[in-house]
């Protein structure tokens, strides 16, 4: 196995017109773009089509298909090569078409091909040189060299830089440094301290000192004689002067609760006495006679109970019946005095109980009778 790899591959896309032939197409851009080694695949329609096949037993490639019709192409793939100093393009086929009212494929070695609508992509490899050479053992030329090289362009061999940007020189002189001047910045007025706040003097005692607390909360220092009063600061700072006593907790007073409503209530005693039966019996009897006898209590029955049965018209299958919610239907069954199967105009079969629903006779015909259906509310 011999092989190599490819850092630098350049693309070439195209269109061959109706009429040119394709082999001969490739071949000359092959030229024009100094191509040496690449890849290319294809897509489109082609006509004048002749494909070959490799025969071992004749040793080369025989002709297996030359038609003049349309074939559509599945893929089209082929590998571009030097042999000598000649481009050789070694391309593969796969066609379709529609023959006889069938779809047939046919695969092979593209050896001419006239282009009906060709699109196509060329990979050119540009640091490689695929070179063939004619193998005796099986009368095929075959790659046998894989090069790296440069370049190639019409102006000569180029090494192509990998990135865009600048290419730095180590020889380059290195350019001048340039200091840059300091930024003038308008310096800001000097703000004048703050004087800390001086803390409040402290009460000079010559007797015996009292404190006491007023209404207000304020604190009452001083001698017996003379008291003065300062003011209780409403946070603790720490300039606070230690010497001040510290105010004692004032002591909420809670009213007593007042007294419950039970304890308020006078106690009321009752009298004990033993009542016999017949004082019982008596004191009923007396309420009895003074309160007015209840109205009797009203029961809501069913009418088709309370009320008397009503007679109803004797029906049959096939009669008419109009129904106030389905219109005018057929009785396909009658159960006795039950209930009726009907059957809508819409083929719905319902089933209609007797005791809840009024039967009039409405129509005489010859073959069947109409009946009025009423709904008893409850």
């Amino acid at each position: 196995m011999i092989y190599t790899s490819s850092r630098s591959i350049r693309r070439i896309i195209g269109r061959i017109s109706k009429g040119e032939p394709v082999i001969a197409s490739f071949e000359r851009l092959c030229k024009r773009e100094r191509v040496k080694a690449g890849s290319l695949r294809a897509i489109g329609l082609l006509q004048g089509v002749k494909l070959q096949t490799y025969e071992s037993d004749r040793v080369g490639y025989q002709t297996s298909l030359e038609a003049e019709a349309m074939f559509e192409v599945l893929a089209l793939e082929g590998n571009i090569s030097m042999l000598g100093d000649q481009v050789v393009l070694n391309c593969y086929a796969h066609l379709g078409a529609h023959h006889f009212g069938q779809w047939q494929t046919f695969g092979g070695r593209l050896a001419e091909a006239e282009a009906y609508s060709i699109e196509f992509v060329m990979e050119v490899y540009e640091d490689v040189e695929l070179k063939r050479r004619y193998d005796e053992r099986i009368k095929l030329p075959v790659w046998n060299k894989l090069e790296r090289n440069k370049y190639d362009t019409p102006e000569g061999p180029i090494s192509r830089p990998r990135s865009t940007g600048p290419v730095f020189d180590p020889s380059a002189p290195k350019p001048a440094e340039v200091e840059e001047a300091p930024e003038a910045t308008e310096e800001a007025p000097a703000l004048a301290p703050t004087p800390a706040p001086a803390p409040p003097p402290a009460p000079v005692s010559s007797g015996p000192r009292t404190s006491a607390f007023s209404s207000d909360g304020a604190v009452v220092v001083g001698q017996a004689s003379a008291p003065q009063v300062v003011r209780r600061p409403t946070r603790p700072t720490r300039q606070s002067n230690p010497a001040a006593p510290i105010p004692a907790p004032k002591v909420e007073e809670k009213e007593a609760p007042a007294a419950s409503s039970r304890e308020s209530k006078p106690k009321i005693k009752r009298k004990s006495s033993a009542a016999s039966w017949a004082d019982a019996v008596s004191a009923s009897q007396t309420v009895q006679a003074k309160s007015p006898a209840p109205a009797p209590a009203v029961v809501a029955r069913n009418r088709s109970v309370v009320e008397e049965w009503r007679d109803t018209p004797e029906l049959k299958t096939g009669d008419m019946l109009n129904h106030p919610h389905f219109g005018r239907c057929r009785i396909i069954f009658v159960e006795e005095d039950d209930y009726v199967k009907i059957r809508t105009r819409r083929g719905k079969v319902v089933d209609i109980k007797l005791e809840v629903c009024e039967i009039t006779l409405s129509e005489e015909k010859d073959e069947y009778n109409v009946f009025d259906c009423e709904i008893i509310p409850a």
